[in-house]
């Protein structure tokens, strides 16, 4: 279900203002719409497992990572190891949507297992660094070494990337048109 309305008993919990010492939102919530209004700190969204976890704002490192189920929409920029494994764990994420209107650090979708991820803007180095399934869009630029010792997947790029410094074989590029990323992007900034 990709719709971020929740049942009516399920809890809504807004926090006004985010600020970045906030570390540990949503982690691990199964249920229910979470919203910060501002910026949040480190963990955001780690080990989510089916709520909705919206963040108006920036949020810094390990945006997503362990979650299992659920939608993390962030407005602004992420810091590093989005939807990352967390320390000491094999595998980052292993399912859901997530989806960042801005840029992401270094890290992004590294040991990703499953699950779907945006990146409106660009992105930094070593990004699907052992990545296992699921998908990646990147709008923006790629940072360098992307995909190293990478599985299978799919990276779906905004921006010619056939001199890009990949260590995974890919199939040949080829244009083709997002016809729903205009009325993804309308709706998601109706939430905002």
């Amino acid at each position: 279900d990709m719709s971020l309305s929740q049942a009516d008993d399920a809890p809504q919990i807004i926090i006004d203002p985010g600020a970045y010492q906030l570390n540990y939102v949503a982690c691990g919530a199964t249920r229910g719409l979470w919203r910060v209004a501002g910026s949040v700190g480190d963990f955001a969204g780690c080990s989510l497992s089916g709520a909705t976890l919206l963040i108006v704002g920036d949020a810094m490192r390990y945006v997503g990572c362990d979650m299992r189920r659920g939608h993390l929409i962030v407005s602004g920029d992420v810091g590093d190891d989005l939807a990352g494994a967390l320390p000491g764990k094999r595998s980052g994420m292993r399912d859901g949507t997530l989806m960042v209107l801005g840029n992401a650090g270094d890290r992004a979708g590294c040991r990703l297992r499953r699950g779907t991820i945006f990146i409106g803007g660009d992105t930094g180095d070593l990004g699907g660094m052992q990545w296992i399934a699921g998908t990646i869009i990147v709008l923006g630029e790629l940072g360098s070494g992307w995909c190293g010792a990478m599985k299978r997947g799919t990276l779906v790029v905004g921006r010619d990337c056939r001199n890009q410094d990949f260590t995974a074989t890919w199939t040949e590029p080829r244009e083709f048109e997002l016809s729903f990323l205009p009325l993804l992007w309308n709706h998601l900034r109706s939430l905002i």
